[in-house]
This record gives structure tokens, C-alpha cells and sequence, in this order.
């Protein structure tokens, strides 16, 4: 008990095992001074942290920025998980923080394309998008631009039967790769191979 109330002996544990804020008195865990020794040693150790220094936002990029750190968006405050800067760091750290956005934040669609932008994320995440998403012809070329080729093959299952039938839309996209045709309406399926045709004729 002594040790855990003794500002130079939890400083020096801290430093080499962040984590061991975890026993150290609550006052320590809301001096920040103190908290930005443990994160620096060990990220995780921002799950111990006071509730007020989860809400600030320098302490939390501290965390984010370190070794495995993104899942640390987790256990800030709600205000801070709802800023975009924040969401889009903790991404680019840890792609399955996708899962813990706050249902809100998909209302915001300047900052949920900023986030489907990302390379290489919502090709694994696509179904997990908000339906009115799926038919946000923006969103989805955003997703699939964001993406290689060969991914695209796991995206278009997953768009609204609306946009499968634009055919402007998925026109832009065979254009890319024939093989995506599959990916059309069925009424789509029939123009495009009707077209293909007369035109070989």
C-alpha cells in the first residue's frame, strides 16, 4: 500500500511496466504527468487511467501512437471517440477498431468516407456498413478506389440491389474488369451481354 502511494516508486515502476498503474492510488492515475510516463511505457496502461484524463485528447494520441495502441480508442471518453482526427488515427492503427464506432458518428458522412478511404479496411468490412451506405454511390466507389482489384470481388456482393441495377454505375465498374458483370442485376446482365454482342456483329 505504501508503495502504490509513493510518487518516485511508482514513477520508476511505471516507466518499466506501465501497466502496474493498474495498482498504483487513484490520485496517481490523475496526474498526467504520471499517466504519461505509464502510457509511454506501455500504451495499454491508458486503460487505468481517471475518467477526466480520458477526455484528454493529447493523452490519447500519446496511446494511440504507441505499439498496438488503437485498441485504446476503446476506452476513451465519448466525446473523444466521436472526433474525427481521433476515429481515423486509431483506425490506421488497428482496423478492427471499425467495430467499436459509436452508431453516431455513421451519421456524419464527411467523416465516415474519410474513414471508408482508408486502404485495404472496408473490404473485410463492407457488410457491417449501414444499409443506406450500401446505396450511397460515393461511398462505394470511395470503398472500392480505397481497394485493389482483386477486392472488389468481395465488395460488390454486398452493395443495394439499386445501385447492381444503375447501369451507369456498374458500367464504370466492369469497365474496370469484365468478370465484375457477375456482380449486375440480372436485368443489367442481359443489356451488358446484348451490347457485347452487337457489337461483335
Amino acid at each position: 500500500k505504501e508503495l502504490c502511494n509513493d510518487k518516485k516508486i511508482v514513477s520508476m515502476a511505471i516507466s518499466r511496466l506501465g501497466c502496474d498503474l493498474l495498482y498504483a492510488n487513484n490520485n496517481f492515475k490523475d496526474n498526467k504527468t504520471i499517466v504519461e510516463i505509464a502510457v509511454k511505457s506501455t500504451p495499454f496502461a491508458y486503460r487505468y487511467v481517471s475518467d477526466r484524463l480520458k477526455d484528454d485528447e493529447e493523452l490519447l494520441i500519446q496511446a494511440l501512437n504507441g505499439r498496438s495502441g488503437g485498441y485504446m480508442y476503446k476506452f476513451t471518453s465519448e466525446r473523444l471517440k466521436m472526433k474525427k482526427n481521433i476515429v481515423l488515427l486509431a483506425i490506421k492503427k488497428e482496423k478492427k477498431i471499425f467495430y467499436c464506432i459509436p452508431d453516431e458518428l455513421f451519421n456524419n458522412r464527411e467523416c465516415m468516407l474519410s474513414i471508408y478511404s482508408i486502404s485495404c479496411l472496408m473490404y473485410e468490412y463492407i457488410e457491417w456498413i449501414p444499409e443506406v451506405h450500401k446505396n450511397d454511390k460515393e461511398i462505394i466507389m470511395t470503398i472500392l478506389n480505397a481497394n485493389t482489384s482483386p477486392a472488389w470481388g468481395k465488395i460488390l456482393p454486398h452493395i443495394s440491389d439499386e445501385l447492381k441495377d444503375d447501369y451507369d454505375f456498374m458500367l464504370n465498374i466492369i469497365k474496370k474488369n469484365n468478370y465484375y458483370i457477375k456482380h449486375t442485376s440480372e436485368r443489367l446482365q442481359e443489356k451488358f451481354k446484348e451490347e457485347d454482342s452487337n457489337k461483335k456483329k
